[in-house]
């Protein structure tokens, strides 16, 4: 027998085996394909996720509560920025309408923190004694910041504060609304905005993980401001002992008006493309072009900061529950896992 007759015979025997094994079994059914609704949730008061559809108005930028008169011109007040917290003192004329000088002291958590860490936070980077200064990040390691440009930040920021309170405190005080109960609302929005967020996401899946590509657009308020967040998942092709069921097809992406954003913090950049900051700011000197795209860098950041968490969120609470309804279809087989294309979102 030749050697290439010796390769054939021993390759039709193998097929026959392979044949007759398989007789009398039934094929091994495929996972059948679900579609079920999901409440996607985002949990994080200050960013007020419950509020989807809401958007920014002029007059919601600070709140005050109950003034507490010290003395016949002399008062103090406790006022509230993006659910952060601040003392203020003020000084005022007879009529007890007009201040003339006032003092903020942030409320801090505890005695050993920085008083304006908070304010920082909300703004994408903190200050830590004897360290410096740190951008805001999921990282293990924080990425450090120049030390010139942290201070820079904490001074406009402080100045934020001041200008806030100098251009609504006085309407305020003039409302006579200030005693014992004084409504907060009465001067922005409630604080009690839902912090819970729950959207509802059609999703069609089955045992292997996702059948079909899913977008997703849900929206976070940053001191008011809507920054809209949009992506796609699809399955994702980590292998299933890592726990990650679902990928981004394209990354995410987010906007907001950036012109707001600036207003609020209390500069602008005009038509010409020069940076001012607003009437009434208080800060002597002009700010320059430099210092306008440093501020516009840290604008920009402070909002990717929090869309990056508000993802990170997202992200794993649609993981659990898709774990979770994949489960109830039962275990995989080898077959099974082979995971087939996501088919587009359009089908």
């Amino acid at each position: 027998m030749t050697r290439s007759r010796a390769f054939f015979c021993a390759f039709l025997l193998a097929a026959l085996y392979g044949f007759s094994s398989t007789l009398g079994k039934a094929p091994v059914p495929a996972s059948p394909a679900r579609e079920k609704t999901f409440d996607l949730e985002l949990i994080a008061g200050f960013l007020e996720p419950g509020w989807q559809k809401s958007t920014e108005r002029r007059g919601d930028e600070i709140r005050f509560g109950p003034v507490s008169w010290v003395s016949p011109t002399t008062g103090l007040v406790r006022a509230e920025m993006w659910d952060v917290f601040a003392d203020v003192t003020f000084e005022t004329d007879g009529s007890r309408k007009k201040t003339n000088a006032i003092r903020i002291d942030p409320v801090t958590r505890n005695k050993d923190e920085s008083p304006w860490n908070l304010w920082r936070h909300r703004h994408g980077y903190q200050f830590f004694y004897g360290k410096g200064y740190f951008f805001n990040s999921l990282a293990d390691v924080r990425p450090s910041m120049d030390p010139a440009g942290g201070a820079f930040y904490d001074h406009v920021l402080r100045n934020v504060w001041g200008y806030w309170v100098r251009k609504r405190l006085n309407d305020y005080l003039a409302t006579g609304n200030t005693g014992k109960g004084a409504d907060w609302s009465s001067v922005a929005p409630s604080s009690t905005a839902p912090s819970i967020m729950e959207k509802p996401i059609r999703l069609k899946y089955s045992a292997r993980g996702l059948e079909r590509a899913a977008p997703v657009l849900f929206q976070i308020n940053l001191w008011h401001v809507p920054v809209k967040i949009d992506f796609e998942i699809v399955r994702s092709t980590e292998p299933r002992s890592s726990g990650n069921f679902i990928s981004l097809s394209h990354g995410y992406r987010w906007k907001y008006n950036m012109a707001e954003w600036r207003r609020r913090h209390g500069y602008q950049k005009t038509f010409l493309g020069n940076y001012e900051w607003e009437n009434g700011f208080p800060d002597e000197k002009k700010i320059t072009e430099k210092e306008g795209k440093l501020l516009d860098g840290l604008m920009d950041r402070s909002v990717e900061s929090w869309v990056e968490a508000a993802m990170a969120q997202v992200l794993f609470d649609l993981n659990r529950k898709l774990s979770g309804a994949m489960a109830e279809l039962g275990p995989t087989t080898k077959n099974q896992s082979d995971a087939a294309p996501n088919q587009p979102a359009t089908q």
